[in-house]
């Protein structure tokens, strides 16, 4: 392990991106000081060639040193050189583990002599080697290396279509990497906005492929036939008087391309493992906010948001565009255009992380009961073939047929 470790600092990439991972404490004395040596090498040298490494160790470093000290750096080195395997793939992993299991061996058995321990210390080391394993190992996937054919081609092609103009035109086709915020108050529409967009997602989807809808807020059953609703466009009574003709109907538009997970208590972990079980097309929270996760390490409810919509952002950058519904404070009740500070518990949190932010206000007033008032308040990187740069913030009059799960359009403000 201790050849492959070397060989793997051996060049300065790898260097500069792996070495903070490796702690002295857990590889010889001998091993850390060569570690600590090539620092000041890469400083005026390029990637290490053992053999010259050998004669600048002995002028820089060896001088104040024994002997036989010096005697067991040149053995090392010289190792080095006829180094030919292939190093470890699993080398950092392996570094990395051992150092988070040592220090949380520490606090365990800290725990174990009767000191008080928070449940805290251990959950939040634990997210932190999750992190630091997926950040050593995946580097290399960040760096932009499309061609800008591929990149122009990619911009304005591909992507899901939005049910209704007024999105195609404003904020664009929905792709991986994007992350968007429905956010209204109850009883306006949110769920309603889910379903009626995720069917039309899906009819869009190829065969295998599915949407996963996360659900924390109402019953799973209740979400469920809203989604059927929407599919078809049909009002309960009309489900139910032609039943088997409705269920047919839905298996043939949708079928099991809109997994539905009804778990109240959802963790971000159960939902990793969701998505490495049922790889999604799309990622659909009812609520985000309400997903359990960064309790030990947040401080207060305001910082738990920010970091669970930061967490979002690298679902949709790993996996799939995500969209998630979110409340509006009391302010914001019978007000038709909303804006982002009356977000729940937001600050600056979701404006911050979200490429898309849409809100819907309504009022109270006589025969306005049904109107619904679609802001799109933050647009970044808005692409697609419908896209209309004047209604990059716009404002849209929609109506809720909420009989049939679905929203008309009724033009712009």
């Amino acid at each position: 392990m201790s050849s492959d470790v070397l060989q793997v600092l051996a060049e300065k990439e790898n260097y500069i991106r792996f070495n903070s991972f490796i702690k002295p404490h857990i590889v010889s004395k001998e091993e850390a000081a060569t570690i600590k040596a090539m620092a000041k090498w890469y400083e005026s040298h390029g990637d290490i060639e053992w053999s010259k490494f050998s004669e600048w160790f002995k002028v820089t470093q060896g001088s104040a040193m024994k002997e036989e000290k010096l005697e067991i750096f040149s053995t090392i080195f010289e190792n080095m050189e006829h180094y030919d395997d292939e190093p470890d793939k699993d080398i950092i992993e392996k570094f990395i583990a051992q150092d988070y299991c040592t220090q949380i061996g520490e606090i365990a058995l800290r725990g174990a002599e009767g000191e008080w321990v928070e449940a805290s210390e251990l959950e939040a080391l634990i997210n932190e080697w999750h992190g630091k394993t997926d950040s050593a190992t995946s580097l290399s996937k960040f760096i932009v290396t499309d061609s800008l054919t591929s990149i122009i081609d990619s911009v304005n092609t591909g992507g899901l279509n939005w049910r209704g103009n007024d999105l195609n035109t404003s904020v664009g086709t929905l792709r991986k990497g994007k992350l968007v915020c429905f956010a209204a108050r109850p009883n306006v529409g949110k769920t309603t906005f889910l379903a009626t967009q995720a069917t039309y997602f899906a009819k869009q989807l190829e065969e295998g492929q599915c949407i996963l809808w996360f659900n924390n807020e109402e019953e799973g059953s209740e979400v469920k036939y809203r989604v059927v609703q929407a599919a078809l466009g049909a009002t309960n009574k009309e489900i139910e008087e032609k039943r088997e003709k409705a269920i047919e109907a839905y298996e043939n538009a949708i079928g099991d391309k809109i997994i539905i997970v009804n778990k109240a208590d959802a963790t971000t972990k159960d939902i990793e493992e969701y998505i490495r079980m049922y790889p999604p097309s799309v990622i659909i929270f009812d609520q985000l906010w309400k997903v359990h996760g960064f309790e030990g390490s947040s401080g207060n409810e305001t910082s738990r948001l920010h970091q669970m919509f930061m967490w979002a952002r690298e679902m949709a950058k790993k996996h799939a565009p995500v969209i998630t519904v979110h409340q509006v404070t009391t302010i914001g009740e019978g007000q038709a255009w909303l804006t982002p500070e009356l977000l729940y518990l937001s600050g600056t949190a979701i404006q911050g992380e979200v490429d898309t932010l849409l809100m819907m206000g309504r009022t109270y007033g006589q025969g306005k009961e049904k109107e619904r008032y679609l802001s799109v308040v933050k647009n970044k990187g808005a692409y697609g073939p419908d896209i209309d740069s004047s209604l990059s913030e716009g404002q849209f009059v929609w109506e809720i047929d909420a009989e049939r799960a679905k929203f008309i359009e009724r033009g712009r403000r």
